[in-house]
């Protein structure tokens, strides 16, 4: 056998054995090997035959027996496996202990066939009535929780149910598996090893669930390297004492599992899970679409776009007059394809990219699904932002926010749900009166969407917003989940809006730990647009001492510090202070570094006219500034794609050192030096964060 090995190697093609040869001998050789007795010499062994011989000794049926017989979990991960019963090696050995199934000879379609069919009856069954309840089968569900006697399956007083029965069945029943899933150790990219924790043990009963945002380092949700990536919703069903807002992550595949089942979409990934390629064909495919609104949302938050994802899930069922517009379909996929970093998903978005402004322009024509066309103009700004084509974001922005305004969004003046009346804001509307609690909760959230990302533009700028702070009615949203529960529950919360911002007595900042970090957000960018207003002000030519525009610096400077002082503090920022180098960031951190970065934006945005000339706006600069340095330690190699929206706050800061290193320079400080140094890690900072060239 080795002088075959050598034949076949040797240098000259013309002496090497062809094809039939090569058979010819290791047919003789194997038929001498089961010949020769038993117990060979050493002196008959080759270099090849100290280990085990890898030839088969069983039939081709034998193999695919064997090769069947393996458990699901084995055969997924193409592990080779013992398929002892009840468990195998391999899944009783894995922390934690692996579910070891086996399917009995079954194909992979097969074992899909019998899944839907289970689905089906279950869906049917809670069609005809329920057997079990929804606190018997969470576990979340019970009596210790503030919220436990809300199920979201009541139905808020004369209003349509707000979750089907099969939404109920999709997030209840795998919730456990999805926990489980979480625990898996993952290998991480050293560019981004700020993720890295070891693998922990996690607990799978939802009474023992921490909030996810602490609990969960960021890379167990949406790492790069994670067999799969997940996305965050809040649902009523998990809300506990530690999770207050009932926040649960869900693999990115429901929207694929979805089209599959019910549209019949073919797709090798839902199916027989092998990857799809959509992305190598020339035409694209039909389950593209559902591919990228899975991941969609994981970057939804990086838009300000929240809504009732099992609504959606539902929705896309539907034909297209009647689900949601193939424009916002289209932007959706278009902010999937540029936040994913993929070059070869870019080559896509040219494509996409006319389908939404065409069908952008028929929706408007045709006065169709205005609302959706409304969160599509919005994603579609986004989208220009992310690369770099400003003057297209902030045209497309403007417009929207415009039209946000004719539809009588900004003056909705409660969270609360009820039937239309002859003298409400929707008789003056472009939109239908919403539905239900879930509608109206949408409603809510479309505004501030395209109230954040107008904000983002004009703020940074230093430009008027469309959107007066007088003017607007609209409340902060509350948490999503809590929409699901009924109406006369969602009263007892308090519901502020801008205009109690301002007002010092309203306790609209001092409630800010307890926010949802999406309303944190919102109440830090109306003072951005003040302060922003304010430095506009002095910067064309200042107003003298003692005039109404000190008071109002003052008095938004104060707002500040209320505000500041109500933010909770970076948990892993403690870490870090006592010397540990070794920091995974969780979710919860990843939220509060931005509010931090915006916060110190928004004091150099107002202070920095007046740096060179008064000793606090001085000091208060470089305190911002200083902070926010702090703050870039912690994020060290932190995914940029979760971090981009805080680009604009370092931009602002940038712009303050570079003044201040002029300054500096002009006195002939030593202290230039260091600024310098400061000033080019925030540039690297600005350019890793950046998704289009920085110049």
């Amino acid at each position: 056998m080795w002088e075959l090995i050598l034949a076949c190697w040797d240098v000259n093609p013309s002496q090497r054995p062809n094809a039939k040869s090569v058979v010819a001998r290791l047919n003789a050789a194997l038929k001498a090997r089961s010949e020769r007795p038993a117990g060979p010499s050493s002196s008959s062994l080759s270099p090849l035959t100290h280990a085990p011989s890898r030839l088969p000794s069983t039939s081709r049926s034998e193999k695919m027996q064997l090769m069947s017989a393996s458990c699901l979990a084995c055969r997924q991960r193409k592990l080779k496996c013992d398929a002892a019963k009840p468990s195998c090696a391999r899944c009783t050995r894995a922390k934690p202990p692996a579910v070891c199934e086996y399917d009995f000879h079954k194909t992979k379609i097969q074992v899909l066939h019998e899944k839907v069919k289970k689905l089906k009856l279950g869906i049917k069954s809670l069609e005809h009535g329920p057997s079990v309840s929804a606190s018997a089968t969470d576990p979340s569900s019970s009596s210790s929780s503030p919220l436990s006697h809300l199920s979201s399956t009541q139905a808020p007083p004369d209003s349509t149910p707000t979750s089907s029965p099969d939404e109920m069945v999709i997030l209840s029943e795998s919730f456990q598996e999805d926990v489980g899933a979480l625990i898996k150790s993952t290998t991480v990219s050293a560019s981004f090893s700020g993720f890295y924790c070891p693998p922990l043990r996690r607990p799978y009963e939802l009474v023992l669930f921490d909030d996810i945002r602490i609990a969960y380092p960021a890379l167990e949700i949406w790492g790069l390297d994670t067999d799969t990536p997940r996305y965050l919703m809040t649902s009523p069903m998990h809300i506990t004492p530690k999770n207050p807002v009932g926040l649960i992550a869900r693999p990115c595949n429901d929207a694929l599992i979805r089209s599959i089942a019910n549209l019949g979409v073919k797709c090798l990934a839902g199916m027989a899970g092998i990857e799809c390629r959509w992305w190598e064909e020339d035409e694209l495919p039909q389950c593209y679409k559902y591919h990228l609104i899975d991941a969609f949302l994981q970057y939804r938050f990086q838009c300000a776009f929240e809504f009732h994802i099992p609504r959606l899930l539902a929705s896309l069922s539907l034909s297209p007059e009647e689900g949601p517009h193939p424009a916002l379909i289209d932007t959706m996929c278009l902010i999937a394809c540029a936040f994913s970093r993929k070059r070869y998903m870019r080559r896509h978005e040219p494509y996409i990219l006319s389908q939404a402004r065409m069908h952008l322009a028929q929706s408007l024509a045709q006065a169709d699904r205005l609302f959706d066309f409304i969160r599509a103009s919005t994603l579609l700004s986004r989208y220009y932002s992310f690369r770099g084509r400003l003057l297209e974001a902030f045209t497309t922005i403007s417009t929207c926010a415009s039209f946000t305004i004719a539809c009588q969004l900004h003056k909705i003046k409660s969270c609360v749900w009820s039937k239309p009346t002859p003298d409400d804001i929707w008789t003056k509307s472009l939109l239908p009166p919403p539905a239900d609690s879930i509608e109206l909760a949408e409603r809510i959230y479309g505004f501030w969407m395209v109230f954040i990302t107008e904000r983002n533009h004009t703020a940074s700028d230093k430009r008027p917003s469309a959107f007066p702070d007088d003017e607007i009615d609209t409340p902060f949203p509350l948490p999503l989940s809590y929409f699901e529960i009924p109406s006369e529950a969602i009263s007892v919360f308090p519901q502020y809006t801008v205009r109690d911002i301002f007002n010092s007595k309203s306790g609209a900042l001092n409630a800010v730990p307890d926010d949802w970090p999406y309303v944190l957000t919102a109440k830090g960018l109306v003072l951005f647009q003040r302060a922003a207003h304010l430095r506009a002000v002095a910067e064309a030519g200042g107003p003298n001492p003692g005039s109404v525009f000190w008071h109002n610096f003052w008095h938004t400077d104060s707002l500040l510090e209320t505000y500041a002082e109500g933010i909770p503090m970076i948990p892993s920022m403690a870490l870090m202070d006592v010397g540990n180098t070794d920091i995974s960031l969780s979710i919860k951190d990843l939220d509060l570094v931005y509010i931090y970065m915006q916060l110190y934006g928004i004091i150099i945005q107002l202070h920095e006219p007046f740096a060179s000339h008064g000793t606090i706006s001085h000091k208060r600069c470089m305190g911002a500034l200083h902070s926010m340095m702090r703050v870039m330690r912690l994020v060290g190699d932190t995914d940029p794609r979760f971090l981009q929206a805080i680009e604009v706050s370092m931009r602002i800061a940038h712009s303050f050192l570079e003044r201040e290193i002029d300054r500096r320079k002009e006195q002939k400080d030593d202290g230039v030096v260091e600024l310098q140094h400061t000033r080019k890690t925030l540039f690297n900072a600005i350019v890793k964060m950046s998704p289009f060239q920085v110049v």
